[in-house]
């Protein structure tokens, strides 16, 4: 249903299957909330996951703020990894 749910899915896929690493592809103003939520996840397990960003032509790293799609796309990212946070971290909600 979310990063969350989705690192804890693969934590329990590798286990199952005796995988030891993933590649994990994802946006790159997601990337700060997968990296938060796979190392929660992973921590002590002994898996290890690469995080590699797409590539998508709305984004530019040094200018993605002067673009409005990449401006919202940041702004709900930080409000979901302060949720992440909360939740999981801190255990509120």
């Amino acid at each position: 249903a979310n990063s969350w749910g989705e690192a804890q899915f693969a934590r329990t896929r590798m286990q199952a299957n005796g995988w030891h690493s993933i590649l994990v592809v994802t946006d790159p103003p997601h990337m700060l909330r997968v990296r938060y939520a796979w190392a929660s996840n992973f921590w002590g397990s002994g898996l290890t996951y690469t995080l590699v960003a797409s590539s998508p032509q709305w984004w530019s790293t040094w200018r993605w703020w002067q673009n409005p799609v990449a401006v919202k796309f940041v702004e709900s990212e930080v409000a979901k990894l302060g949720y992440y946070v909360l939740r999981y971290r801190f255990g509120f909600f």
